[in-house]
This record gives C-alpha cells, structure tokens and sequence, in this order.
C-alpha cells in the first residue's frame, strides 16, 4: 500500500488506496489550552472532543481546537507558523508528531512509501536541507514507511493535468506560501516559491482592521487572524469589484503574493534552456486556499499578462476540489514509483 501525506500550515491530510476505494483522513493542524477546571472538562466530555491535560491547563488538539475555539474564547494556535516546525518547543513538537499519527495510519508491511510534501515547501529537486524536515521524516519512518519528498506543485500537476501528459503549470497558494512549477511529461523543468500566503495575508489584514482578540481567562490580546480568514473567505465580491476596504486591502495582498511568485517564477524560466522547448500553449492549474476567493482567476490572469509571460499560456484553471488535490498528486506519484520499482 502506498500512502499521500499532506502536512500543511492549515490542515494535516492523507489519502490511500484501499482495493477499490480511496480513504482520506485530516485534521486542523492547530491547537489551543484552556482552563483546567471541572466545569470546562465537563463541557468537553458533554461535546465529544478529545481533550489531555497539561501543567497549562487542558489541551486540545486539531479539529476539537478549532471547533471549540468560538465557545470558549480562546485562541487556535498553529502549530506549524509559517510552514516551519518550532525548534526550541517541545510541546509542539509532540502535538506535531500526535496530529501527524492521527493522520497516517502503521504501514501493514515494511518499506511502503509514503509521497508527502513539505510544509513552507520542497526545492525543485523534491528534496531538502532543511533540519526541521528530518522530524517529519523519522515521524513517517516510526509508521513504517518509507519517504519521499515531492513538491506540492508538481504533485497538483499529476493529479490535474493527466489527459495532457503531465505537461504545464501548476500553481500552489497555500497557508504559509505559494510555487510554481513548469513540468513536461511529470518531470520538473523549473519552480519557484515565496514564503508570504494565506497566513501572511490574514496578519497583515487583522493589523490593518485591528481585528484584535481577548483571551476569555486572562485577558491577553492577540490578533483575531481566525475571525479575519473566516471574514476572508466568506468574501462574495469578485476582486476587481471590491468595494469595502477591507476587500480592497484583500485585492491588494493577493496581488503582492501573486505578482512576487510570478517575478520568482519569471527569474527561473530565464535561468532554465529547456523551459523555451517545453510544446505550447500550455495548460495553468491553481489550488490552495487563497485560490479560491472569488475572482483570484482574473486576477492571476491579468498579472501574468502584464508580466509579458515569455511562454503561450491557455486560461488559468482553478481547482474546485483543492483540498483533496494535491494528495491525489502524490498518491499517483507513489503509485508510479512502486510500478517502475517493480518493473
């Protein structure tokens, strides 16, 4: 069995094949504390979330944090700020490794490979020299696999653009930052990535509307960016008719993010000889959550026009099914692998 883990700045996803069937398991890749007192632990039983204790108080991990944040007043956590495991934080690098098997199911034999992407991303390579990344790689191991690196823009590429012979572009706007990639037949040509996306943008628009919370027990402050993604992504206003100004400043963040990953991705398409022999027009695929604000199509369209893109390009396409796209990306690529290793 081959197994997709994607383990993002928003939500923690894996997808197998089971005979027939395709299973998916995922969890909100937060966490939050509260009171330790009888009443809240009784309230919690009452709920159904899954709660521990701890010497702050009572810990909720994943989609029992975030569904219960509202009630209680406290602040969602992430766990992975701005894609990067904490280093010098041992608790969350347990709730981290707790969240991640809650997810990813004990290998039923040893050796299965497991396709998973990079939180804050993966060089074009598939591989990466970064130190947190070995605590995602032991975590697989410990389930009995064995791991394989893929960027996220390649593996929406495989799972999009199947009936064009993996040829064309894929862009990723996720939690903790956005890629690129240009790939003919399933191999990378180029790509490119920046460290601002969603996580960013939702900073930025909580200082701008002093979109500021309260913790209910203590009092602390800290800015409501939960309250200012929900207000986000409730936006109806295609971009180009923003009219508020809160839905102005969202036209102007998205199009920062978009127009630095196009100048990225622009700087690497020079540096690489074979991106001008890749056959054109070619396709655009988009995922990720900041894709789907209404409207970001025409937006990613008129930035890449006024680029001069030195490539023919066919209309962006946005993907409905974003969330589960990039896993079956990788569950394809872990399928490949596992037929050419064995041919």
């Amino acid at each position: 069995m081959s197994i997709a883990f994607d383990p993002g700045s928003y939500r923690f996803l894996t997808l197998r094949r089971d005979g027939g069937k395709l299973i998916a398991r995922s969890n909100r890749s937060v966490y939050s504390v509260l009171p330790n007192t009888v009443a809240h632990q009784q309230i919690l039983k009452q709920a159904g979330l899954k709660f521990s204790s701890c010497e702050n108080g009572l810990l909720l991990l994943g989609d029992a944090a975030h569904d219960s944040a509202g009630l209680f007043k406290v602040r969602c956590r992430p766990l992975l700020p701005s894609g990067r495991i904490p280093k010098e934080d041992p608790l969350g690098r347990q709730l981290i490794a707790s969240l991640a098997e809650s997810v990813l199911p004990k290998a039923k034999q040893p050796g299965e490979r497991c396709c998973f992407t990079v939180p804050g991303g993966a060089d074009l390579s598939g591989e990466s020299t970064r130190a947190d990344v070995e605590f995602l790689l032991r975590i697989i191991r410990l389930q009995g696999y064995e791991p394989q690196i893929v960027p996220a823009s390649l593996a929406l590429i495989l799972s999009q653009l199947v009936e064009n012979a993996f040829t064309g572009i894929g862009l990723v706007f996720g939690s903790s930052g956005a890629e690129a990639m240009l790939a003919h037949r399933g191999e990378p040509i180029c790509h490119a990535r920046i460290d601002i996306g969603g996580q960013w943008i939702d900073e930025q628009l909580a200082t701008r509307q002093k979109e500021i919370g309260y913790e209910l027990e203590t009092g602390e402050r800290f800015l409501n960016t939960d309250a200012v993604q929900r207000r986000r992504e409730s936006v109806g206003t295609p971009l180009v008719l923003a009219k508020s100004a809160f839905e102005r400043e969202l036209a102007s963040l998205l199009r920062k993010v978009v127009s630095e990953l196009t100048e990225s991705f622009l700087t690497e398409l020079a540096r690489s000889p074979r991106a001008a022999t890749v056959p054109t027009p070619l396709p655009v695929v988009c995922s990720g959550g900041l894709a789907r604000t209404v409207g970001f199509d025409t937006l990613l369209a008129e930035v890449l026009h006024d680029s001069r893109f030195p490539l023919d390009l066919r209309k962006p396409q946005i993907v409905e099914d974003a969330e589960r796209s990039i896993p079956r990306g990788l569950l394809i690529n872990a399928e490949l692998e596992a037929t050419s290793a064995a041919a």
